[in-house]
């Protein structure tokens, strides 16, 4: 009975009022895992350029999904691989190690997935293929590092 009182009058201390406030979705219970409740289409960057394998390309502050001549990405190149400004064809700068994760997955599962296959980069498509035209965003290292330094200040 206690606990349905309590419950009921304290919607959640400082930090989950501050959670909710910024528009995260604050789970039940005290001590929750925040990576549970960060959905990967939240940090993952959504410009994303596409060029063909032989083109030669300028380094840009865009990601790059290099396809085949079928529209489906055989490489990755993230704007921390290669220098802004330098002419440098697609196919020498791309990463061909990458997994596709599907939309809409929390930042936990994302974690298991590139731990499990050993990869960096992600592409996040609608389908969890690998057809460019089912690519909306791209997950890099630097983006699990930001969410995971964005997610420890609200504790702060």
């Amino acid at each position: 009975m206690a606990y349905a009182v309590r419950h009921h009058f304290s919607e959640g201390d400082i930090y989950t009022i501050k959670l909710m406030r910024r528009g995260r979705s604050v789970p039940q219970g005290r001590y929750s895992d925040l990576n549970s409740h960060v959905m990967i289409d939240e940090i993952m960057d959504k410009s994303v350029e596409f060029v063909q394998a032989d083109d030669i390309i300028t380094g840009s502050d865009e990601n790059c999904c290099v396809l085949d001549d079928e529209g489906k990405v055989i490489g990755v190149i993230y704007p921390i691989s290669y220098r802004k400004g330098i002419e440098f064809r697609a196919r020498d700068a791309m990463m061909t190690e990458f997994i596709t994760i599907q939309s809409g997955l929390t930042l936990r599962h994302v974690f298991q997935k590139i731990s499990k296959h050993e990869q960096s980069v992600a592409l996040v498509t609608t389908d969890g293929s690998s057809d460019a035209k089912k690519i909306i965003g791209v997950v890099s290292p630097f983006n699990l590092t930001l969410a995971m330094a964005h997610s420890s200040q609200l504790h702060v």
